[in-house]
């Protein structure tokens, strides 16, 4: 499939030509490098591309809801920040999500929190993954109300002085008006999708 297609694009700067009737097209999968000696308009092209610079002649063709980014060879730097926390910025997307995980698997469990801060808000979702044969917290009565999908394996859960059990694609609910916690008695791990009323932390 076409992704992007250009014809006949021609750009001028102060009278003098940077470059005539470039045509080209670039399709899915494809990985495409610009090579030029300086001067020649290749970063002139790239701009022309992504929608930054205007083009005197020519069509530019793009398939519907097509996106583009475009980085520039000119960075503004904080002259305060370190060369480490400038290199860092681009990654911080990336540190937002390790911050919603909060792994203690020797511990037993992993927590995933699909919403940051939801602990915030009425309702909380995650997903909490067991480890073989561990258990996670025990909760004090609450006035908080559970809904529990069981993702992969079977888990335990014990309300009060009942226990109750949840196979993949089952479904518990209940009121935490009771002491309880979950578990994993079996020899694979569980994983579960919780959303709650009060935060699992």
């Amino acid at each position: 499939m076409i992704l992007l297609q250009l014809n006949d694009i021609s750009k001028s700067f102060d009278g003098e030509d940077i470059f005539t009737d470039v045509n080209f097209e670039v399709k899915t999968g494809e990985r495409i490098g610009v090579v030029g000696r300086n001067g020649a308009g290749k970063s002139t092209l790239m701009k022309i591309i992504a929608g930054v610079e205007n083009y005197d002649s020519g069509q530019i063709s793009k398939i519907k809801n097509l996106t583009m980014s475009y980085l520039t060879q000119q960075m503004t730097l904080n002259s305060e920040a370190t060369v480490f926390e400038e290199m860092s910025k681009p990654f911080e997307h990336i540190k937002k999500i390790e911050n919603l995980i909060y792994d203690e698997y020797d511990k037993g469990y992993i927590l995933n929190w699909l919403v940051a801060n939801s602990n915030e808000f009425d309702m909380e979702p995650l997903i909490l993954t067991l480890r073989p044969n561990a258990s996670y917290k025990n909760f004090k009565p609450s006035e908080s109300d559970t809904f529990i999908y069981c993702l992969n394996g079977e888990v335990s859960l014990q309300l009060g002085n009942q226990v109750y059990k949840a196979c993949k694609e089952d479904v518990l609910y209940f009121k935490a008006k009771d002491k309880h916690r979950l578990y994993n008695e079996t020899d694979k791990e569980v994983k579960v999708l919780i959303v709650a009323t009060a935060s699992y932390l």
